[in-house]
């Protein structure tokens, strides 16, 4: 054993939550605890008062006395500590050997699965502690109502059993209760079938009663195969115990647990997911002796676990909901909660977690967010991983736009987020915060003056005024905002602002703005994703105008001489590709590898493999000097990446001529030129081909030619994968881009006698198109 009476045990990175609840556990089994930690001043605050030494600073000497070292699984191997820890011989243990050793000094009652470990075990915590029990426990999260998620009692340890990175293989639980299990940690254990054996396996180890809820698939194959006898628990027979009779209501759940007793479960939180955590940690308590009034009572006094659908601070008049899901059924699960609770026009803002996970799951987060109406997709929250690949949010918005049943954006930083957020119109009456890293930090950049909610029913707001003191020129609407942070908008994430960004959501803004933008001496550019634009530092000029709501719509009609599709100008084109393959219209799949939307399509006539707008389009609605009208195709002059749209001009709607044909093929050869994206194009802050193609060339070739792939200026490069692309950095600068971009066309000019010209479209570049 390493641990006993006056044992000294230093812990690197002791401020998170797991670390902090294992400080506390420690220290009140009589061993002296220190540590470190360079955030979380909160948290360490509360430690002292434990009699946990605790220090912000890092530094060798911290190790010197200490008998055992501990550290967090955030913190890199290379950190001064540790090294200095090996280098002197001192016991150095990961959390799985600290919890396996725990177990060997008490009975171990667990709570496995892949999500739902904290509320469950928190709930089986309260329920121990309305029986009179005081039982040790070590869980990821404060108990509400309790205290530290750590202590040190008299009776059995309550404890999350982790799977993560084989964390459980070393325990020998007493008494265990399975939730689910679900695809995550693929990194370590490679596929879903090693990762079910490896449940299996610890459940076959357990020496007392094993709960499992057999509602959740991979639960239920776990114990088909284990050697145990288990308690089911779910919604239907034949299991053992049933949830039934479930009452959800916005800030509770409500249902009864029938089988041998019947035992009532009311809550103070939300959802059916709640409900089922619940059912398993009675059922647990229940198959351990309690009583099931002790049960109940512990369940009404459980008030939820942070970070577990917390209801925090409004947002103008808005609710919003923290939530550490992270994995596609914890979203799904929270998604339903919300639409359970009465909340119906979900706003979800989600910060990936981990870069493998994201790899490895990919598209299967797409479904969780189809209840939502829209869904921001940072960057990821890498928790100390490399990311050599530089993958980002796009990697998952993708995947979501692609699905076409909820829109994603990609919005990279959080307090773009913010911004985001606040330019957005649409009603909504939930805003959801999904991840298991820092996502919550976006309220600390919104703008917290209470203003009223936007919905159909409710008169509009006055926009904020010019920051610089500038006219409100466009009037004060909420579709305006003045000094308008356009730069954020792009998928280059850099840039500056415009005097104006009007969004329009329908035919009837339009028309209500017609007047004011024609008569505008203000330039006009019409903005979809940012995915084709390059806005110069600094504050420009221009109105910029983006299109929403009715025009992203989509009608499909079969016709005698095809299929007739028109779309909105604001509608995605993977979007669109996905609906319409779906749907066996086939011709558009061309469509899914370009992230613009239908107007900017339009614009420069894109295209890529084997086709391009020019193919499909019929007719084209058009905005100009206050006016709208169709033009047909002979008029808008298609060529490569050109059309005869002029400066401000806006597309409205498109008109295409497709055919019907095998939705399958069709869906088949959409994943096919996506892999090939994925394949043959970087991630990262980039907006796609900087240069067109000169004829019977190659851009990417030239410039890789010239000795300029992975060349860097500042803080944008050209990209190692595909060199007809630049990657910006996080928090660089429109000016090095356009540098770059110049400097490879002079460099490509002199070394290979061709002057290649910019696909992209800048604004504020005056002299550079």
């Amino acid at each position: 054993m390493n641990f006993g009476p006056g044992t000294r045990v230093h812990i690197v990175g002791v401020g998170g939550a797991g670390m902090s609840s294992l400080a506390v556990l420690l220290q009140g089994y009589g061993c002296v605890v220190s540590g470190c930690d360079a955030a979380n001043a909160t948290v360490l605050a509360q430690l002292r008062e434990h009699g946990v030494e605790v220090s912000f600073d890092h530094d060798e000497t911290h190790v010197a006395r200490a008998d055992v070292v501990l550290w967090s699984p955030a913190v890199s191997r290379e950190h001064v500590e540790l090294v200095a820890a090996q280098r002197s011989g001192r016991v150095m243990l990961a959390r799985r050997d600290v919890l396996a050793e725990l177990s060997a000094m008490k009975r171990l009652i667990g709570v496995t699965g892949t999500h739902g470990k904290t509320t469950a075990t928190s709930m089986l915590v309260q329920i121990m502690a309305a029986a009179g029990r005081d039982d040790a426990r070590l869980l990821g999260a404060p108990v509400r109502g309790i205290g530290f998620g750590g202590h040190f009692g008299s009776g059995d340890l309550l404890a999350e059993v982790d799977e993560s990175y084989g964390a459980f293989s070393e325990l020998t639980p007493y008494a265990l209760g399975l939730l689910n299990v679900e695809a995550d940690h693929l990194d370590h254990y490679g596929t879903l079938e090693n990762l079910e054996t490896a449940f299996t396996h610890v459940l076959d180890r357990t020496t007392g009663p094993v709960v499992v809820w057999t509602d959740d698939p991979g639960a239920a194959r776990v114990a088909s195969t284990s050697l145990r006898d288990v308690v089911s628990v779910g919604t239907r027979a034949p299991a053992w115990w049933r949830l039934q009779d479930e009452r959800i209501t916005r800030r509770g759940a409500h249902a009864r647990l029938v089988g041998p007793e019947d035992v009532g479960i009311d809550l103070a939180v939300t959802g059916h997911h709640n409900l089922v955590n619940a059912a398993v940690a009675a059922a647990l308590a229940l198959a351990l002796g309690v009583q099931p009034t002790h049960v109940s009572e512990g369940l009404r006094r459980f008030r939820g676990a942070p970070r577990r659908f917390e209801h925090v601070t409004p947002w103008r008049g808005i609710d919003v909901v923290d939530d550490y899901a992270h994995l596609p059924g914890e979203i799904a699960a929270t998604v339903d909660a919300a639409h359970g609770a009465g909340y119906e026009r979900i706003v979800a803002v989600f910060q990936p977690h981990r870069v493998t996970r994201t790899l490895r799951v990919g598209a299967d987060f797409a479904p969780a967010f189809d209840g939502v109406e829209e869904v921001i997709v940072t960057d990821i929250y890498t928790a100390g991983e490399a990311n050599p690949d530089a993958v980002t949010g796009e990697f998952l918005a993708n995947f979501v736009n692609e699905r076409g049943r909820t829109r994603a954006r990609y919005v990279a930083a959080l307090h773009d987020v913010a911004r985001t957020l606040e330019q957005r119109h649409a009603p909504m009456d939930l805003l959801l915060l999904l991840g298991a890293g820092d996502v919550t930090r976006v309220l600390d950049h919104l703008d917290g003056h209470p203003r009223p909610v936007i919905t159909d029913a409710s008169p509009p707001r006055a926009s904020v005024a010019s920051s610089s003191g500038g006219e409100e020129f466009l009037g004060r609407s909420p579709q305006v905002v003045y000094d308008a942070p356009l730069g954020a908008r792009t998928t280059y994430r850099v840039g500056g602002s415009v005097a104006a960004l009007l969004t329009l959501s329908s035919e009837e803004q339009l028309e209500h703005f017609s007047s004011l933008l024609a008569s505008s001496s203000r330039p006009l550019v019409v903005v979809g994703n940012g995915s084709n634009l390059v806005v110069a530092d600094g504050r420009h000029e221009v109105v910029a105008v983006h299109l929403d709501e009715e025009f992203a719509t989509m009608e499909v009609t079969d016709e005698h001489e095809g299929v007739r599709v028109v779309a909105g100008a604001g509608l995605d084109l993977p979007v669109a590709a996905r609906r319409l393959a779906s749907e066996g219209v086939v011709g558009f799949e061309w469509a899914v590898g370009v992230p613009g939307t239908f107007g900017g399509a339009v614009a420069m006539n894109a295209g890529g493999h084997g086709s391009d707008m020019r193919a499909s389009v019929t007719r084209v609605q058009v905005w100009a000097r206050g006016e709208s009208h169709w033009r047909d195709a002979s008029q808008m002059d298609f060529s490569y990446r050109h059309s005869s749209l002029r400066a401000g001009e806006i597309v409205t709607r498109v008109e295409l001529r497709l055919e019907r044909g095998d939705a399958t093929r069709a869906r088949e050869e959409i994943s096919k030129i996506v892999r090939w994206r994925r394949e043959h194009q970087p991630g990262g802050a980039n907006a796609g081909s900087v240069f067109r193609n000169p004829e019977g060339l190659s851009a990417g070739r030239l410039i890789e030619d010239a000795g300029l792939k992975g060349y860097r200026l500042g803080t944008a490069a050209v990209s190692d994968k595909h060199a007809n692309f630049i990657i910006a950095d996080a928090r660089g600068t429109a000016s090095d881009v356009m540098a770059l971009m110049q400097h490879v066309r002079t460099r490509v000019g002199e070394s290979q006698g061709v002057w290649l010209e910019f696909e992209h479209h800048l604004i504020g570049f005056e002299g550079l198109e």
